[in-house]
């Protein structure tokens, strides 16, 4: 009985692993098509919470948001704490950083002026 439940256990954490997503406006983002990807975070107004910003080559026009935000399948932003819950929820998702910059130059760094390179960790 208690090996019957290991196995379970066992193919349900595998399970999790294989159908980690990540959505986009709604739309799940393919996997076997993005390599890398570039994460920003940005304040929501009004609130010590942040949404992510995601870039992973698709069309989006200046200034449009809504091609580029993290969401459930549903299409409702994800709001995390902070960036590290942020990162924390990729990595749990799949996903490890590569690197991470400022692409402004001089001036003072907050979260909110960093971008990450992010890729799916290999299993």
């Amino acid at each position: 009985m208690k090996n019957g439940i290991l196995i379970v256990l066992a193919i349900l954490s595998f399970a999790k692993i294989g159908s980690a997503q990540l959505f986009i406006d709604g739309k799940e983002l393919r996997q076997e098509t993005t390599q890398y990807i570039e994460i920003e975070f940005f304040s929501v107004v009004g609130s010590a919470d942040v949404k992510m910003f995601i870039d992973y080559g698709q069309n989006v026009g200046f200034m449009d948001r809504k091609n580029r935000i993290v969401s459930d399948k549903k299409g409702k932003a994800l709001i995390f704490n902070s960036p590290v819950h942020g990162l924390n929820w990729l990595y749990e998702n799949g996903y490890e950083v590569l690197n991470v910059y400022n692409p402004k130059s001089g001036g003072t760094t907050v979260n909110t002026d960093l971008i990450y390179l992010i890729q799916k960790r290999k299993m």
